[in-house]
């Protein structure tokens, strides 16, 4: 027993001491790269930091707590504006230190060591047999590849709260996988909320936040196909490098800045998504937009039926003309989320004959009241051109019509 137990102290000493040597030194060149055997620990504070020297990677402490997460985060600015966290649901308590070591199996390892011997609290839970290298790239993307360049696992693939350059917000048609990302459980907390946002999964180019899953909190409205969604014509986020790509049996939103401006959307645990960007003069994060703000931008505030109008911050629910509260006890109590239903049925005898028309495709009537309004405008140009014309030619022809169709 006595020898059993020195076996097992006298290899745990020598990985220790294999770690520790193998780890990157704080004082060091900083790299972006770990090698199969290297690590980052809690006690030397050793980060990777990208070869453009926009991201770091390493340990933080997020708002007041005290637990120990693996992040990355824009390295000249506050280590609070992360882009990503590893261990959202597994925090190193702030009692144990930590080494995030890249296996020579190829998995990265968060090793969590307290009192009670050693924990892997999150990998990556790869494997190679050839040699591979973990990178944090120039885009803010931590890269776990093989010496073939073969992406093993990457931290765009698994998005948190944020949402930067280079990142996918979609679904695949085919097998109905999507890029969700949710936000914190607060401030303090990483590990996910009740909030989630990505690609409405029915087909639509929707972007949607969820409450608790499922439970539709707020929608963008359809892409236009060229500068902004119709539910927010007033944000035209073209400017900003965003737009909607399909490539494959993959839909998604993405976006590339026009300039050297560093812009992210962040879903926050209320529920809120916003829009920042830094501000070199003041040092700052600047937010561009921000929703939903206000009541009636929360989906179905007024319940089906109910007609939703915003007064300043507060908002109002009305009845349709012919409806009624579904419950006027839960109406006049102020909760309208089962909204109001008819107060007549539709009196058709036959069956069949009552319910709604559906319509042409949308996209298709619009382009054929594009083409219509194109064509009268060359119509009217034509009759607009004759009467210029005739009247500075020949000096004849109705002036008063030729002035009447300048002023239209």
């Amino acid at each position: 027993m006595f020898f059993f137990f020195f076996l097992n102290h006298s290899s745990f000493f020598f990985f220790f001491c294999l770690v520790s040597c193998l780890a990157i030194p704080s004082h060091a060149t900083p790299t972006d790269t770990l090698k199969p055997g290297q690590s980052l620990s809690t006690i030397d504070g050793a980060t990777l930091v990208s070869a453009n020297g926009l991201f770091e990677l390493g340990f933080f402490s997020p708002g007041k707590s005290s637990n120990q997460y693996v992040a990355i985060w824009y390295q000249n600015i506050s280590k609070q504006d992360t882009i990503w966290v590893a261990n959202r649901e597994s925090p190193i308590p702030a009692s144990s230190s930590a080494i995030l070591v890249l296996t020579d199996a190829g998995n990265l390892e968060l090793i969590s060591q307290g009192a009670t011997g050693n924990v892997t609290v999150w990998s990556t839970n790869t494997s190679s047999l050839n040699m591979t290298t973990l990178q944090l790239s120039n885009e803010g993307n931590l890269v776990l590849q093989s010496i073939q360049n073969s992406i093993l696992w990457q931290s765009f693939d698994h998005p948190g709260s944020t949402f930067i350059q280079g990142m996918h917000m979609g679904i695949n048609i085919k097998t109905g996988a999507r890029q969700l990302y949710t936000c914190w459980r607060s401030p303090d907390d990483p590990a996910p909320g009740n909030f989630s946002m990505g690609l409405d999964p029915s087909g639509s180019t929707q972007l949607f936040i969820w409450k608790d899953g499922t439970v539709p909190y707020w929608r963008s409205g359809e892409w236009n196909g060229a500068a902004n969604f119709l539910g927010i014509p007033w944000v035209p986020l073209y400017s900003k490098g965003f737009f909607f790509e399909t490539e494959g049996d993959q839909k998604y939103y993405t976006f590339t800045a026009c300039n050297d401006s560093l812009i992210r959307f962040v879903l926050h645990w209320n529920g809120t998504d916003s829009s920042f960007m830094y501000a070199g003069a003041s040092q700052g994060w600047e937010d561009f937009w921000n929703q939903p703000v206000k009541q009636c931008e929360i989906y179905g505030a007024c319940g089906p039926n109910g007609l939703c109008r915003n007064n300043g911050d507060l908002a109002s629910c009305s009845r349709l003309d012919g409806y009624q509260p579904k419950s006027n006890h839960a109406w006049k109590a102020g909760n309208r989320s089962a909204g109001c239903i008819r107060q007549a049925a539709l009196g058709c005898l036959n069956k069949g004959q009552s319910g709604y028309k559906k319509l042409q495709d949308s996209s298709n009537r619009r382009i054929a009241i594009i083409a219509g309004s194109v064509s009268a405008c060359i119509v009217l140009l034509l009759v607009v051109s004759i009467f210029i014309w005739r009247q500075f030619v020949f000096g004849s022809g109705p002036k008063g019509i030729c002035l009447s169709i300048l002023v239209l």
